[in-house]
């Protein structure tokens, strides 16, 4: 009788031993906490193919954006239905009203408006007339992105680029003297335009192809020299930046004199 009770008693300490080896790398499923956040960010305006452009107009561009879910202490929860919403009059998204969070606890989406959404902030009035797209997490968690739908091309397009330097000629010196090339872009609303690709080709010395905008709508390059004697002259310096979904193009350009 006593070495069955012994057996016993080591068998369930060797059990609850297996349970909690089992349970150490488990990952809490806080999310119903008030301390678990659903956060919308990396919003962005792109065309068909995929460019980065200034904003959303109807049939011509969309919004692509991240939502993360995390727990009380910053884990990213993994398997969890976040689902997808907005207030406008037509439009869809393209990953579906409903995606599952991956290991990192995010999902991306993209909404698309359909060719006649017009929803624009008017900023006469207090209300907010722009749209809502809204993220939601089981009952209580939220996130929501507002950002305008333009519903025709000419009401951002054309849009206006500045490109200047801070200097008005470098030496040829294998670039030791450079010249620090600024250009800013902003729509016909005059809002700058953040996180757009502008390409650059000087037909002297040289220039990185690409430079992305900041927030406030600006990127710095640096122009130097390649150490050759056909570097020496007037530099063009050209910036352009193409718009996929107008078919259109602006350019802007600024010269600077390599001497020997």
């Amino acid at each position: 009788m006593t070495y069955s009770k012994n057996y016993l008693l080591t068998a369930f300490l060797l059990g609850c031993s297996m349970i909690n080896w089992g349970c150490d790398d488990r990952v809490p499923d806080s999310a119903s906490s008030t301390n678990s956040t659903l956060v919308m960010s990396q919003m962005q305006a792109i065309s068909d193919d995929g460019t980065s452009v200034g904003e959303v107009v109807s049939g011509s561009s969309k919004m692509r954006f991240v939502v993360t879910l995390k727990n009380e202490n910053g884990q990213g929860l993994k398997d969890k239905t976040i689902s997808f919403s907005h207030n406008g009059g037509g439009g869809d998204f393209e990953n579906g009203t409903s995606e599952t969070t991956d290991e990192n606890g995010q999902v991306i989406n993209i909404f698309n408006p359909n060719s006649s959404e017009d929803m624009v902030d008017k900023t006469t009035t207090p209300e907010y007339e722009g749209l809502i797209v809204t993220a939601k997490y089981s009952t209580s968690l939220t996130a929501k992105a507002k950002f305008n739908v333009y519903p025709n091309q000419n009401d951002v397009w054309p849009y206006t680029m500045y490109v200047t330097s801070d200097v008005d000629n470098i030496k040829l010196d294998n670039g030791a003297t450079t010249a620090e090339i600024e250009a800013r872009l902003f729509n016909q609303t005059n809002t700058h335009l953040a996180n757009v690709i502008l390409s650059f080709y000087s037909d002297r010395g040289y220039i990185d192809s690409e430079g992305t905008t900041d927030s406030t709508g600006s990127v710095k390059m640096t122009f130097r020299d390649t150490g050759t004697q056909e570097d020496i002259g007037l530099a063009s310096i050209y910036c352009s930046f193409s718009h996929p979904g107008f078919n259109k193009t602006i350019t802007d350009t600024i010269t600077v004199m390599i001497g020997t």
